[in-house]
Parts: C-alpha cells; sequence; structure tokens
C-alpha cells in the first residue's frame, strides 16, 4: 500500500533548471493501477522519486507497504523516462545482474523479454541500443521483477502504435496478482486505457479525474480505430474508410498513418489510425463493426477520443471561496450573540453584575469579600487609603488630578527669504551701445601706460665649418695584359 499524507518536496535540478515540486500531497493506494496525468513541469517525475526514495520528501508523511521509502527500495520497481543502464554489459547480462540485485532465482534473458516482444535484443550491448530501446528493456525487467510496487513514468511513450496492447495487458497482468502499480503520463487517452483510477496534476496540486469529464463531450462522438498492416504488407485502411464513408451515422472520417520506427524491435509493423466522428455512440460504433467485417479487415483498438488536458484542468481545478459582499447603506457591526449565550451572561435578578452601570448612574466597582475586607482595613484612629467615611457610596475614588504641564514656549515662526525680484529686460542693441560706451570713456580715461621696451634676442651661435676635403679620383682599374707583350 501507499499512503502519502501533506507531502511537500522539489525534484531534481537538470540543464540548469530548477525542479519541479509537489505541494500538499495527499493520496492512498492499495490496488489496482493510479494513473497520474501530468507534465514534468507539473511534478510527475519528482512524485515518483518521492515515492522511490530517491528524493526525500521536506514535510509530510511517505509510507510504501508499512515502511519508509530507504528501508522499502527492494520492494520498489521504478522505470524513469530516461533510464540508465550499464553500458559495457550486454543485455542477457543486465538482466542476471537485476536478479542477483533482488536476490531472486536465475531466468533466461529471454523469457523475461518476451513479455514486450523483445527477445531480439537479448545479445545487443546497451551502448548500442536506443533510447526507445532501452526503455522497453528496462520496462520488461520491472515487469519480470518480483517488487510488490510498479513505478513507471510514460509507459506508452515511444512505442510503436500496435505495441501499447501488448504494455497494458502486461501491467494490468501485475496489477490482478496483486501489485501495486502508481504510472504517469501526459496522455489523458493513456491514462484512461491503463488505469483503474485517474488523478490530475497540476503544478504540484493533485486533484481527482471523474472518469465522466475525461471524454471528449461536445456533442459530437469521436472513435478512435488503429488498423495494423497485413501480412502481406498492404493496408486495408482504404477499404475501411470506403465502408464508413457511405453510412449515414458517420459525419467525419480521418487517417493517419505510422511506419515501423527503428527503435522497435523486429517484427513490428506499420499501422494506420482512422478517427471516425458522428452523433450517437451506438449508432458510430455500429458502423465500425459493419464496415470493418464488410472490408475484412483486422482492428487491433477502437477507443473514444479524450478531453484536451488543459480542458480537464480548467474543469478540475480548485476555485477561491466566493467573497461575501455587503449592501452600500449597510453598516459593519458585530454579530450579536444567540439568546441562550445571552442568558447565561446575564446576572440574577436583585444583583449587580461586575461593570453594570445602572441607568443614570456611574460605574460601581465589585466590593471585596468579607474576610480579605477585614485584613485590609486600617487600624483605628488612622485612615487608609481609598478608606471612606460612613454612609459614603462605594464608588472608586477618584485620583488626584495631574501636575499642570508648564507650556513649552514656542519659538516665533522665522521669516521667510523674499523672492528674488525679476530682472528688467532690456533691448539687446541698448545693452551693446552703454556696453561699448561704456568701455571707450574708461579707456580715455585710464592713465597711459608707459611702453616696455622689448627685449633684443641674443645673436646666434657661430656655427664651426669643416674642410672640405677633396674627393681622390679613383684609380682606374689594370688592364689585361695581351698576349703578345709576354714575347717583347
Amino acid at each position: 500500500m501507499i499512503a502519502l499524507t501533506n507531502v511537500t518536496a522539489r525534484g531534481e535540478s537538470a540543464r540548469g533548471r530548477v525542479g519541479a515540486m509537489v505541494r500538499n500531497v495527499s493520496t492512498t493506494w492499495d490496488r489496482g493501477v493510479l494513473a497520474i496525468v501530468g507534465t514534468v513541469g507539473d511534478g510527475t517525475s519528482a512524485l515518483l522519486a518521492v515515492i522511490a526514495g530517491a528524493i526525500r520528501a521536506r514535510t509530510g508523511q511517505v509510507i510504501v507497504g508499512g515502511k519508509s521509502p530507504e528501508d522499502a527500495r527492494s520492494e520498489i520497481a521504478h522505470v524513469p523516462l530516461d533510464p540508465t543502464l550499464p553500458d559495457a554489459l550486454r543485455v542477457e547480462e543486465v538482466c542476471d545482474l537485476a536478479s542477483s540485485i533482488r536476490g531472486e532465482p536465475a531466468r533466461p534473458a529471454t523469457e523475461r523479454l518476451s513479455v514486450l516482444g523483445i527477445e531480439a535484443l537479448a545479445k545487443r550491448r546497451v551502448r548500442s541500443l536506443s533510447v526507445g530501446e532501452t526503455r522497453a528493456v528496462a520496462l520488461a525487467i520491472a515487469l519480470t521483477s518480483s517488487a510488490k510496487v510498479l513505478l513507471v513514468e510514460e509507459p506508452l511513450a515511444t512505442l510503436e502504435p500496435t505495441a501499447p496492447g501488448r504494455v497494458i495487458e502486461a501491467i494490468r497482468a501485475r496489477a490482478a496478482a496483486g501489485t501495486v502499480v502508481v504510472v504517469t503520463t501526459a496522455s489523458v487517452r493513456d491514462a484512461t486505457r491503463i488505469a483503474d483510477r485517474v488523478l490530475v496534476l497540476t503544478a504540484g496540486v493533485l486533484a481527482p479525474l471523474p472518469a465522466a469529464l475525461a471524454h471528449a463531450n461536445d456533442g459530437v462522438v469521436r472513435l478512435r480505430i488503429v488498423v495494423p498492416s497485413r501480412a502481406d504488407g498492404t493496408r486495408g485502411t482504404s477499404a475501411l474508410v470506403s465502408a464508413l464513408a457511405e453510412d449515414a451515422a458517420i459525419a467525419s472520417v480521418e487517417t493517419h498513418a505510422f511506419a515501423p520506427s527503428p527503435s522497435d524491435p523486429a517484427g513490428a509493423r506499420a499501422a494506420s489510425t482512422v478517427i471516425v466522428s458522428g452523433r450517437d455512440l451506438v449508432a458510430v460504433a455500429k458502423s465500425v463493426a459493419n464496415a470493418a467485417a464488410s472490408a475484412r479487415v483486422d482492428v487491433e483498438t477502437i477507443e473514444s477520443a479524450v478531453a484536451p488536458l488543459e480542458t480537464i484542468r480548467a474543469a478540475v481545478a480548485p476555485r477561491p471561496p466566493p467573497v461575501a459582499t455587503r449592501p452600500p447603506d449597510a453598516t459593519s457591526t458585530a454579530p450579536h450573540p444567540p439568546e441562550a449565550q445571552r442568558a447565561m451572561l446575564r446576572a440574577p435578578e436583585g444583583t449587580t453584575a461586575p461593570g453594570d452601570r445602572p441607568p443614570g448612574g456611574t460605574m460601581t466597582a465589585p466590593h471585596p469579600p468579607e474576610a480579605p475586607r477585614e485584613m485590609l482595613r486600617a487600624p483605628e484612629g488612622s485612615a487608609s487609603v481609598g478608606s471612606r467615611p460612613p454612609g459614603s457610596t462605594g464608588t472608586v475614588p477618584t485620583p488626584p488630578p495631574p501636575a499642570a504641564r508648564i507650556p513649552t514656549p514656542l519659538r516665533p515662526p522665522m521669516p521667510s527669504r523674499p523672492p528674488p525680484l525679476p530682472a528688467p529686460k532690456q533691448d539687446l542693441r541698448t545693452t551693446k551701445a552703454m556696453f561699448s560706451e561704456d568701455h571707450t570713456m574708461a579707456m580715455k580715461d585710464a592713465p597711459a601706460r608707459p611702453a616696455v621696451p622689448r627685449a633684443t634676442p641674443p645673436p646666434p651661435k657661430p656655427t664651426l665649418e669643416r674642410p672640405i676635403t677633396p674627393v681622390m679620383p679613383s684609380r682606374p682599374a689594370p688592364m689585361p695584359d695581351k698576349p703578345g707583350d709576354e714575347k717583347k
């Protein structure tokens, strides 16, 4: 059994992004298949990691099989979206390693892989597998293990259209054997096909999904039909579409073809998807059955169309409580207590409750009991503080008036600085003329300055002239001797 109580946790950060967070998740599941619809950003991966014990919850309690996730790891099989297998080993060696870790008896790898029809991958090395083949191997090992809790993320992802049927059958068989299965997926269609109960996880908040809300309900019925290719490689989609087009109950027909993916195991066949729509579900289903029989076409799957995830989230999202409005002319008064409480708060007749004020009277203080009153009396002949003479009323003594406070003299206000007077406007030509006349008169009245003799520059220093050395003529090159000069 899996029990979550007010669990809050944050997933691991990857590729520089902060991990998604789950907030106050509470749910219990003890049998069958539970599907949680949501994306990785909503916290689906983080929620499965918390149940598997890979991430510790910040708050709340997680119970798996009556233990904490850390103590129950040997009973949990977790298949993440991107599983990691030892690269240096072969697939059959990975199967033997998984059996030895769990303490299970050794089984042939082909037997464990045959649950998904991928026994042809037993001899291949892990590093040569594609992403889809790696996920298929990890899922086959988890489905054939002795784990009591099975956690699978996107079980039908990266599979060709005819393969999900085998995966669903294997998961349903493990759930029927008593295994608690929890799957997460972003596809509403996959969740409704595989699970007994569906929940929606939106931004870390978990909410139930009614079965009636999961299917499209806009007045048009849609059915999705998966038709595999025939053994000779031909497709029977054309004959099926022709038979459906002649039926009056069918409003529209759409087809989609899928080729076998390179990551799929050998033997996978191509398939086509036919989507038909109409007004009456029973009439549309009968038309599909009659068309398949007349066209002699093998049908792999027939399922109804589902509503988009965003539409479902908008319908199941918690709404804030309505805010109470007050009429414009109403006043906010405190609510009066009920009559029963009012009667309990009333004092008995003929008595005065503490703090009661008689009509037109003054507030009186309660009298102390006799024993404390005797202890508080002052000796005879002395007056105590607050004592009252005989015949006086039981009013509270008036305290002495407080001492008169000497008022602090106020400082006289400082006179404010008057604003500057605006400068008179003058004509620019008049201002220039006035400035020119004042400058000329000032130059005339100023005494004449004595002339300052200018300094005579020093004579230049004589330069010594070097004697010119005559250029000696170069000696001519000797002429070669003639052959006749040697005889002379």
